[in-house]
């Protein structure tokens, strides 16, 4: 990805944890342009406590869980999220 992205290429990575954006801005040291990155989102229903109709994917569930790493992501040198994603499947 950094070999792409130091060649023009248009490259995001997904993200869902400050973790693993941490792990990609340590890996990018030194880059002209920061990485940008894409948050992924957990879109499972949950029409009731206790009721949950979908996959896992993600640990952000709510607004406030991805406000939260935009800005902390934000912070880090060498990325930049830029977007959210989310994938139903259920």
């Amino acid at each position: 990805a950094r070999r792409l992205h130091e060649d023009g290429v248009k490259i995001r990575l997904m993200v869902d944890s400050f973790e693993t954006a941490q792990q990609i801005s340590s890996f990018c040291n030194g880059l002209a342009q920061p990485l940008e990155l894409v948050l992924d989102l957990d879109m499972s229903l949950r029409p009731a406590p206790g009721v949950h109709l979908g996959v896992r994917r993600s640990p952000l569930r709510t607004v406030s869980d991805t406000v939260r790493l935009f800005q902390r992501i934000d912070k880090l040198p060498n990325v930049r999220a830029r977007a959210a994603m989310g994938y139903e499947a259920q």
